[in-house]
């Protein structure tokens, strides 16, 4: 009897962690390709205007609530760092975040870390704060 009662409890620990491994994985390649079309509209409105969106309220399909950016059923964080750089990324849990560079357009885990990317890239100090701050929030957020 006991062994049918920790085979059961087994069972049911293995499909729980693999129905939250697929739940965490569909949701970072939807977050993603979410991502790569935020990434298209906004090298879009450069092409029109000349220059990248100050926020993420110029795109059509974002609505924007506080430093929050909503696109379909995901929440972005955009930071216009210069004339030619953005960032993109969203939170997977309160730990951990992916982001992407307009620069070099591959996802990469706990973004906010991996600022400085591009090393020709100049980052000011406030930039820098507004970018921890938003990441400080973001972790604060039910997303």
């Amino acid at each position: 009897m006991r062994k049918y009662i920790l085979l059961a409890i087994l069972t049911v620990l293995l499909l729980t962690a693999a129905f939250l491994t697929y739940r965490y994985l569909t949701y970072s390649n939807r977050m993603e390709e979410y991502g790569y079309e935020l990434m298209e509209k906004i090298d879009a409105y450069k092409t029109e205007h000349g220059l990248y969106p100050k926020d993420l309220s110029q795109i059509d399909g974002v609505e924007v609530d506080m430093e929050c950016n909503h696109y379909k059923d995901g929440i972005f964080f955009y930071t216009l760092a210069n004339d030619s750089t953005y960032w993109l990324e969203y939170f997977l849990d309160a730990e951990k975040c992916r982001g992407i560079s307009s620069t070099n357009r591959i996802w990469t885990d706990d973004y906010v870390i991996l600022l400085d990317v591009d090393s020709d890239l100049e980052l000011d100090s406030d930039l820098l704060l507004r970018r921890l701050i938003l990441h400080h929030v973001g972790l604060q957020r039910d997303h």
